[in-house]
């Protein structure tokens, strides 16, 4: 009788082993599918997708060449230029009758002059001598500010560039407007921070709006440069912490109105630029590597194998293709444990996915 409980038990345990066996069998496949869905990439592109925000921040790096200001003190004695004349820098542009800057100043160091000569006969007077010290400081500050009063006789332009603007000299500017301005002759150059998710929206070659943020005048200009490499400097970032890159765009052959480092906003101007791909893929598929972006797609074996793309427009939640797919070409949902290259794939739809 006891051995054949024994046996009972024996097979008990053998036939419970063998379902365990089964069940972790059927995990380990749920867990490790054999088999990936992959998705045909026309699927993807059913014209729903919104169009990207295209609005950028950027600091004007070289704008206006020069302005010359004029101070309570300073005379026009002789405009050397005009309106949309070509300078060189180091040419005259304004003489000033300094004299009577000159003799404020001389008036002032007379009188500190004064001063410390009481100072010297104070003998051991400590009151007075404390307070002509006090006279001293003030009056040798008054000569240092008659001092910078004086301004140059004749201002030279600093750079090469076209005179936008000339005052007239018998009613000078009075609400702190330049008397002279010189705008740069190579044009305005502004540097602008794109970021990751609007990379693919500028192009070189690329219109694009300034709008100034201080007067809100606006300009046009054209994009030379944009670099692809991530910018590190930090002087822009973007609000949901993706990577930033720098571009550079010029106006050449217009009058410049933006100031040196000034903040503008800027837009591009073209609604879609004809270089759009008309292929898309929904952001969720594709992966980073170094910067670089790739999509697991089904090989001619049948089985999945990392592909690089080339990213042009990025919209909310997709990006346009411009190389490395095709319609017809199959991808897979790249995330999870156990996706990797390699595995056998099968055709199924986004409905499909949805399901799993």
């Amino acid at each position: 009788m006891a051995s054949g409980n024994r046996l009972y038990i024996a097979l008990g345990i053998l036939v419970t082993a063998a379902m365990l066996a089964g069940i972790g069998a059927g995990i380990r496949r749920s867990v490790h599918p054999s088999c990936v869905t992959v998705v045909r990439v026309s699927e993807f592109d059913d014209g729903s997708y919104v169009e990207p925000e295209e609005t950028v921040e950027g600091i004007v790096t070289s704008g206006t060449t020069q302005r010359v200001y004029l101070t309570d003190s300073m005379t026009v004695k002789e405009v050397r230029v005009k309106e949309g004349q070509s300078v060189k820098k180091g040419d005259i542009l304004l003489v000033c009758d300094t004299r009577k800057a000159q003799l404020a100043y001389e008036s002032c160091r007379l009188e500190r002059m004064k001063i410390e000569n009481k100072t010297r006969s104070a003998g051991q007077d400590q009151k007075l001598r404390k307070e002509l010290e006090l006279d001293l400081k003030e009056e040798l500050l008054k000569e240092k500010k008659s001092k910078e009063a004086i301004g140059p006789g004749t201002i030279r332009a600093s750079a090469d560039g076209i005179v936008r603007e000339v005052g007239d000299p018998k009613h000078p500017p009075q609400s702190g407007e330049a008397f002279i301005r010189i705008g740069s002759s190579r044009g305005c150059t502004v540097r602008g921070g794109i970021s990751e998710r609007l990379i693919g929206s500028f192009r070189k070659g690329d219109r694009i709006r300034l709008i100034s943020w201080q007067n809100g005048s606006e300009a046009a200009a054209d994009i030379d440069h944009i670099s692809y490499c991530p910018d590190t400097s930090g002087q822009f970032a973007a609000d949901d912490g993706l990577s930033m890159y720098q571009f550079t765009a010029k106006i050449s052959g217009e009058d410049v109105q933006f100031e040196e480092n000034e903040s503008v906003g800027i837009e591009l101007l073209s609604d879609k630029p004809e270089h759009d791909s008309g292929l898309r893929v929904m952001k969720a598929f594709v992966r980073r590597d170094n910067g670089r972006k790739y999509v697991l797609k089904r090989g001619e074996n049948g089985k999945l194998e990392r592909v690089f793309i080339g990213i042009g427009r990025s919209y909310s939640d997709a990006y346009e293709v411009i190389s490395g797919l095709k319609k017809d070409d199959w991808i897979a949902f790249p995330y999870g444990k156990h996706i990797a290259e390699g595995m056998k794939t099968q055709k199924g739809t986004l409905d499909d996915l949805y399901k799993e």
